[in-house]
């Protein structure tokens, strides 16, 4: 084989590799890189793309600007289907998130190295910054903001 996609059209190739499912998600079946969609096409040469860009610009009949993102209403991160999308950037993608309940916060985040308890602790302790964060494992600035509660404000 030359390498090259036996699909003559981008279309018949991204629909290749999906699965449309009974709530209306397009699953994609293909790659998928950090949890989200990619799009390979070899017409002349190797071309990687977002899955859910692509779909954008296959079926709404517009390209994203650099800029611009494809945001998932409903919540899944495999889905294609246009329907399911809509334009926004990485601020509303955030903000999406934190209105949606997607942002790991405090103990949530799996990466966090403090629970709420130790915050507390952290808060009261009339330590200095660097003996403080040294017990904790964490930096001395983090100490100060969370002492200034710009970290951990929910606590």
């Amino acid at each position: 084989m030359s390498g090259r996609s036996p699909y003559k059209t981008k279309r018949l190739a991204f629909e290749a590799n999906v699965t449309k499912h009974e709530n209306g998600c397009w699953l994609w079946n293909g790659a998928v890189v950090n949890g989200y969609p990619v799009f390979t096409h070899r017409p002349s040469g190797l071309v990687k793309v977002s899955a859910t860009r692509l779909s954008w610009s296959l079926y709404k009949g517009k390209k994203l600007k650099s800029h611009e993102w494809a945001l998932h209403k409903c919540d899944t991160p495999r889905c294609v289907n246009p329907e399911h999308l809509f334009k926004g950037d990485h601020v509303s993608n955030m903000l999406d998130m934190v209105a949606k309940g997607r942002f790991l916060k405090g103990e949530k985040n799996p990466g966090v190295k403090l629970t709420a308890e130790k915050v507390v602790a952290i808060r009261v302790d009339n330590r200095s910054r660097s003996v403080i964060a040294g017990q904790y494992g964490i930096a001395a600035n983090t100490v100060g903001m969370i002492k200034r509660k710009e970290r951990w404000a929910h606590v």
